[in-house]
């Protein structure tokens, strides 16, 4: 239960701030301060110091615990006394600053240490104690433990019994642990403690104690021995717990540690101090600690740009890149055996190696520096390779075959790549012969040549022309005279030779389409040979027939035709022979007769509408077609409609066109009530009451030419009005005596009905009224007739006077009686109160009678006010009074 109690209260401590990850490691030491005789106790003096780093970005967002439990255990493992140390308050950073002049410490690398102390007496009835400290959890990061982050640390020192009165004091170490280690840089690290009984000491490399968990990370107390150790991740362990190019070494007299670190990462590390006395161990102190190894930033730093592997060939000319940092000095080795010249102090020279080969070049930053530092790359020169071919001539495509043939400076053991583009296949000869290409078309040809340790291509152009093709365009016209064009539909030709008739009296031409201008009619042979620039020519033939010109027309009498009596008269005119010719006319399926056969003739259609004329001429087994469009546009018709056709004057009305024609029109409105409008669809107001019969007129100026007119079949009835009139007297009334008499002399009304400004509203012709409130007042009648049409009129009431009270005493003390000074009033226009205490300060003010005085925490007591208002006539008063103020 004590247990319990303790678990709980620690849960209630840290209910927030319970699992750390940033635990560094830590140790536990005593001080033995002396005997008390009064009770055979021995005081101790509880030293427990705990490391963990700064955080992400070394900023303090980390924290150490308010409270540090640390159990005192007997012998038998039962707990003596669980100790809640207080946190000092303040911490210490570990120093960062390297011994080694050569390297700048790593920005990440940030650890502090807070040190708990508490002093405790022991009795030692029982023997000796185990104090015990545990915390969770580690950081995730550290490589050398399995689970790291949810692994905690236990750390522990016994105390024996004292001896002859003597009691004893643990080790204590003598310097503070690093913060970091540089990769690839010697260390020496002094984990060395002292004692103060001079008690002999041995050290060793052993295995941190796992303590504390995920669910309990600051357990309190903490658990007795025996205690569990962590994990090592696999190749780690107590001695090895990171890894060194030559190994760690720990000497277990002096504690010290050295190697030379070649891995970067957070490690956990461990040394435990045993403490002999006559040859008797007496105790054992352990120190937890983690080991950060960072890649430290040289001060100097010799570098060069490697070779990049496509300048092998470059030539044996080789620049050097010199990006080093923090050296204005250099010293260059191009490693040329037995050669004394191969060097340079340029920064970034220019070197002519003496034959092809590989080199170790060597650069030396700062040279004779003690932060000199050294690199090295291996640089590879040759000639350049040069190769290339020839692109083999087309004479007459298609050709059979292609053959290649490779040039240039390669050796003869040199490998070769063909890649003939589209082609089916490359070839690795060094001259291939009977490539085929599968059509025309522009093939890059890339030779690649491999010849020790260089690489280059060349790459050529091969243009296989397209394969020509003489077309000649059928003849599709017969009758066009005796000048014939022809049409040419080659491919890819750019020449062409045109023989056109029998031999002897042929016409000849180069033109693409040519014209022929024949003697006579007749049937010609024609030839047409096409040629391509590097393809074989092409030959085509044909036959075409000559006919003498011919061509149908007719006019049209008019462009348009009214649909009231049209009859389109048509005459079959151009040019064709009457004697052989067959002539044909078709009107279209709406005609009344939809063809003929007639030279003269004459065609009438059912409706309006664009009708197609065709006239088609048959002559020496020839067609020829014309076609003209007939307009045929129905007579202009006037028609129109309103919205509105009855209504109160003044009555506005819209009036909707509804008159068609095919052309625009022009219009005309009558609207009968002595105005007028050209407008398409106007609006007009008519003002006065009556009966009236608007009309239309509208023509047309083009198409079909024509006027029509129409008057709308009934009246439009525009209702009279009536008239809203009443008396208010008397018109002027004061506060105290506030009563109107109204009268009805309204005139052709069936209804009458009464608005007041102050919301009020009276259903009869005449009332009497009693105004309530001090003011100017309107009041509004309107009226009905049997049309439902209406008028309004309004009068004017004056009511003088104002009304204005204020409490004398008032309760704010919250039982919703009489909690807030209110005033009483009426007839007010603007208003102002200030209340004033004993001292003349002022207690509350406000310009707005119905924001109330609440007591505003007051105390109880007579207060005066100043009351300053004027009425609605604006003339201004003022009032005064005191007010008293009970809760």
């Amino acid at each position: 239960m004590y247990k319990l109690l303790l678990i709980l209260g620690m849960l209630v401590l840290y209910p927030v701030w319970g699992i750390a990850t940033h635990l560094v490691g830590g140790e536990i030491t005593y001080e033995c301060q002396g005997y008390n005789a009064a009770d055979g106790t021995y005081t101790y003096n509880i030293v427990l110091t705990v490391y963990n780093d700064c955080g992400p970005a070394n900023v303090n967002n980390t924290f150490f615990d308010l409270e540090a439990s640390v159990g005192i255990f007997e012998s038998d493992d039962d707990l003596y006394e669980n100790l809640l140390i207080s946190y000092p308050g303040d911490f210490d950073y570990i120093d960062t600053e390297l011994n080694n002049p050569c390297v700048t410490s790593p920005i990440s690398a940030c650890v502090r240490k807070a040190i708990y102390e508490e002093t405790i007496d022991l009795d030692f009835a029982e023997g000796g104690y185990e104090i015990v400290y545990q915390r969770c959890c580690r950081n995730w990061s550290i490589s050398n433990v399995s689970n790291a982050g949810s692994t905690g640390m236990t750390l522990h020192a016994y105390i024996p019994e004292p001896e002859d009165d003597i009691c004893n004091n643990s080790p204590v170490f003598n310097d503070l642990p690093p913060a970091f280690l540089c990769n690839n840089y010697e260390f020496e690290l002094d984990f060395s403690a002292s004692d103060a009984d001079g008690d002999s000491l041995v050290y060793e490399l052993c295995t941190p104690y796992w303590g504390g968990s995920v669910d309990f990370p600051q357990p309190s107390p903490p658990e007795p021995p025996p205690f569990s150790t962590i994990s090592w991740s696999s190749g780690y362990s107590a001695t090895i717990p990171f890894s060194s190019v030559s190994g760690i070494s720990f000497d277990a007299q002096t504690a010290v540690l050295t190697g030379i670190p070649d891995e970067v990462g957070i490690f956990a590390i461990a040394i435990c101090v045993s403490e002999y006395r006559d040859g008797v161990l007496l105790s054992q102190i352990s120190r937890d600690y983690q080991i950060g190894i960072y890649n430290c930033p040289s001060v100097i730093e010799s570098v060069f740009s490697e070779q990049y592997y496509l300048d092998i060939c470059d030539g044996l000319e080789v620049e050097f890149d010199n990006i080093s940092s923090n050296s204005d000095e250099f010293f260059w080795d191009f490693g040329v055996e037995n050669m004394e010249s191969d060097t340079s102090s340029e920064l970034e020279p220019s070197f002519t190696f003496p034959e092809p080969g590989t080199y170790l070049v060597t650069l030396i930053a700062e040279p004779g520096g003690i932060c000199a530092d050294t690199s090295y790359q291996l640089y590879t020169v040759n000639d350049p390779l040069n190769i290339s071919f020839d692109t083999p001539e087309i004479d007459c495509y298609p050709a059979a075959n292609f053959s290649f043939s490779a040039e240039g400076n390669y050796s003869d053991t040199a490998t070769f790549t063909w890649d003939f583009g589209n082609s089916t296949a490359g070839s690795t000869l060094e001259n291939p012969t009977n490539i085929v290409f599968p059509g025309s078309g522009n093939y890059e040809i890339t030779l690649t040549v491999e010849s020790g340790y260089c690489i280059n291509s060349f790459s050529s152009d091969l243009i296989i022309p397209e394969e020509v093709e003489a077309i000649i365009v059928e003849q599709t016209e017969f009758c066009n005279g005796l000048e014939v064009t022809f049409e040419n539909a080659s491919i890819n030709a750019d020449e062409y030779l045109w023989a056109i008739g029998e031999f002897g009296s042929q016409y000849f031409s180069t033109e693409t389409t040519p014209t022929i201008l024949f003697d006579e009619e007749g049937s010609y042979p024609v030839t047409l040979i096409a040629y391509g620039d590097l393809a074989c020519p092409d030959t085509a033939s044909s036959t075409i027939e000559v006919y003498p010109y011919m061509m149908p027309y007719f006019d049209l009498t008019q462009e348009v035709y009214c649909f009231d009596g049209h009859e389109v008269a048509l005459s079959a005119g151009g040019t064709y022979q009457e004697d052989i010719a067959v002539i044909e006319w078709n009107f279209g399926a709406n005609a009344t007769q939809p063809f003929s056969d007639q030279i003269n003739t004459s065609a009438t259609y059912s409706e309006p509408g664009y009708y197609p004329i065709t006239l088609t001429i048959y002559e020496n087994n020839c067609e020829k077609n014309y076609t003209q469009t007939v307009e045929i546009h129905p007579n202009p018709t006037a028609e129109f409609t309103i919205l509105d056709s009855n209504g109160c004057k003044p009555l506005s009305v819209q009036f909707i066109n509804l008159s068609e024609a095919w052309t625009d029109m022009s219009y005309e409105w009558d609207f009968g009530n002595g105005a007028f409008s050209l407008q398409e669809s106007p609006m007009t107001t008519y003002a006065y009451s009556g009966f009236y019969y608007p009309t239309l007129s509208i023509s047309t100026s083009e198409g079909c030419i024509g006027e029509d007119s129409y008057t709308l079949e009934w009246p439009i009835h525009v209702y009279p009005l009536p008239q809203a009139n009443f008396t208010v007297e008397p018109n002027v009334v004061d506060i105290l005596t506030p009563i109107v008499y109204v009268t009805d002399f309204s005139l052709s009304a069936i209804d009458v009905f009464y608005e007041i400004t102050n919301g009020d509203t009276i259903g009869s012709p005449n009332f009497d009224y009693t105004f309530r409130d001090a003011g100017q007042w309107q009041i509004t009648q309107t009226v009905w007739n049997e049309y439902g049409c209406t008028d309004k009129v309004t009068g004017g009431v004056i009511v003088k006077g104002f009304l204005f009270f204020m409490p004398n005493a008032f309760t704010p003390n919250g039982d919703g009686h009489n909690d807030v000074l209110l005033p009483e009033y009426t007839g007010i226009l603007t208003y102002s109160i200030e209340v004033y205490d004993r001292w003349g300060q002022i207690a509350f003010s406000s310009d707005n009678p119905a924001n109330g005085w609440d007591g505003n925490n007051a105390q109880d007591g007579v207060y005066n006010y100043i009351v300053k208002l004027t009425d609605l006539t604006k003339t201004p008063y003022h009032f005064t009074g005191s007010i008293t103020l009970v809760r």
